[in-house]
């Protein structure tokens, strides 16, 4: 590889980097749909994202779909109903191994969609598009048996992690989610 494409892959990163920080974004900084400055973002840092993932053989960025798109918003509450359960202002869940410990949140949030890479495997593999919603909590507690509600910690639940979502054939299907570590049943 020569040195003008290294410092040129270099200065690209950099771009993307400051265009990132310039939008605002923060992973703890709740972002509860698509605002104006994610669709700036989107427009001005895609084709930058795209040569940067295309020099590393990564992939394209996807399309960001609709806020309201009808057909992702279904998809996602049928999945979420499966692991969150909504009571008053907590959300309750449990551990779908082990000793299936009931779990109470609060302050919970899902915030996307946001657009993620697509492979050329993924694109071979009928992927048409890829989104992620990360999930952020204030506070939760586990309830044991023996001793009853446990003490507020901060956060959320370990591993009760975000959602992948893909678009194959035009049905948005879950790719990946907490699922195996919290569920209702």
């Amino acid at each position: 590889m020569e040195t003008g494409s290294i410092s040129r892959t270099l200065w690209l990163a950099l771009v993307f980097l400051s265009l990132f920080v310039a939008a605002g974004y923060s992973d703890d900084v709740p972002v509860k749909s698509v605002s104006v400055t994610n669709k700036i973002f989107d427009v001005l840092a895609r084709p930058v994202q795209n040569h940067i993932a295309g020099a590393f053989g990564a992939g394209e960025m996807s399309q960001l779909p609709p806020a309201s798109d009808p057909d992702l918003t279904k998809a996602l509450n049928e999945h979420l109903r499966k692991i969150l359960l909504k009571k008053g202002d907590s959300h309750f869940t449990q551990e779908a191994t082990g000793r299936r410990r009931p779990i109470e949140i609060k302050g919970f949030e899902l915030h996307g969609p946001i657009a993620s890479l697509v492979s050329e495997a993924d694109r071979l593999n009928g992927i048409q598009q890829i989104v992620l919603f990360s999930a952020k909590g204030s506070a939760y507690r586990e309830y044991d048996s023996k001793s009853g509600w446990g003490k507020w910690k901060s956060g959320k639940p370990p591993l009760l992690s975000g959602l992948r979502m893909q678009l194959v054939d035009k049905a948005w299907q879950v790719a990946s989610s907490p699922l195996d570590h919290y569920r209702i049943d």
